[in-house]
């Protein structure tokens, strides 16, 4: 019996075109790129900040020696993923064509959808990442581990703002005194959180923005002929005139599976990355430096297995005893998986708006 399946050389032609169809929407990978690292922890190093004047040295002193700034180097234990897919036996069969054995039994439709399926998991994974981290500062994930549950917890340290009147209450609430008070934590930064940033917010946020009537806010302020700022063009090129950021609508997010009961039951709701009453304020660096990255870090999943950064793929023939021993009943596995986590270089760049 021989199947024919794509190869992981023929795999990684294909995918680089699905890879970029199906992060081009993902912001938080957008914000922070995923990036190889040969590295297993996830790991940057920081200069510390210059401080002080230079000192007066008067006519003929000496002048006084500076200490040299140092670095911090800030690492950690990665997350661990991977998943896989099976393609039993009576799938197999079922593509087999009576009486011509001579003909090889072509799999290969099937293992690029599960190839597909798992990937674009791995980017939802990677892009839930990132917005949990950076909407809460902890990410926490259970799972079956050798001696029973096991917890990976991973954390960031941001700004944050609170504010004293939550958006939803339009009459009283002040959300342009909020983004006021919030471009103010840049100073001493080296960072842009007026118009060259962005708040990032879901639609049930930027509708309480938008419906503010707070006559001493947003509620009472006009555009150049008088008319009121109801909708985010207007609310934009008012804020760039305060420099305050500018608003952008992420809605995406993911279904998870249900608890109990097959994944087609509709048990679960629409979870998305930014939660109701979120505001995530990414500021801008000195000539548009990045804030951080996605750092995917060693693994020795490699095919030849040779530890390398990245993410791996790979065929598990258990038919034909190709990368598997040959089992019965026969099955062919696609796996799919990366280590890594999110990098934030400038936690400072971050506002965590709760509003």
């Amino acid at each position: 019996m021989n199947f024919v399946y794509p190869t992981p050389a023929e795999m990684a032609l294909i995918l680089p075109d699905l890879v970029t169809r199906s992060r081009e929407n993902m912001l938080g990978l957008k914000l922070f790129p995923p990036v190889n690292r040969n590295t297993f922890k996830v790991r940057w190093v920081q200069r510390d900040n210059a401080y002080g004047l230079m000192q007066f040295r008067g006519i003929d002193g000496a002048p006084p020696k500076v200490q040299r700034t140092g670095t911090n180097t800030f690492l950690y234990e990665p997350g661990v993923y991977g998943e896989h897919i099976s393609i039993t036996e009576k799938e197999l069969l079922e593509r087999a064509i009576p009486n011509r054995p001579d003909i090889p039994i072509d799999v290969s439709d099937l293992v690029l959808e599960a190839d597909q399926l798992i990937l674009d998991r791995q980017n939802t994974r990677m892009e839930a990442n990132v917005w949990t981290l950076l909407t809460t500062g902890t990410l926490t994930i259970s799972f079956a581990g050798p001696s029973g549950t096991s917890t990976y917890k991973d954390s960031v340290t941001t700004q944050t703002f609170t504010a004293s009147v939550p958006w939803a209450t339009t009459a009283t609430a002040t959300p342009l005194a909020d983004f006021q008070a919030v471009q103010q934590l840049s100073v001493g930064h080296s960072l842009d959180l007026g118009a060259g940033a962005t708040a990032y917010m879901n639609q049930v946020t930027a509708n309480r923005l938008l419906n503010n009537a707070n006559a001493s806010d947003f509620g009472g302020r006009r555009g150049q002929y008088g008319a009121t700022l109801n909708n985010l063009v207007a609310f934009n090129s008012y804020f760039g005139g305060q420099n305050l950021p500018q608003i952008q609508i992420y809605d995406d997010g993911y279904l998870p599976l249900p608890v109990n009961g097959p994944i087609t039951t509709p048990t679960t709701q629409f979870q998305k990355f930014i939660p109701d009453g979120k505001v995530v304020v990414i500021g801008k660096r000195p000539n548009n430096g990045p804030l951080g990255e996605t750092q995917m870090t060693l693994q020795a999943m490699m095919p030849g297995g040779n530890a390398a950064s990245g993410e791996y793929r790979f065929v598990k023939d258990y038919a034909r005893g190709i990368n598997a021993p040959i089992e019965v009943p026969p099955k062919i596995e696609i796996h799919r998986g990366y280590n890594g986590g999110l990098a934030l270089y400038y936690g400072n760049g971050v506002v965590v708006m709760s509003v």
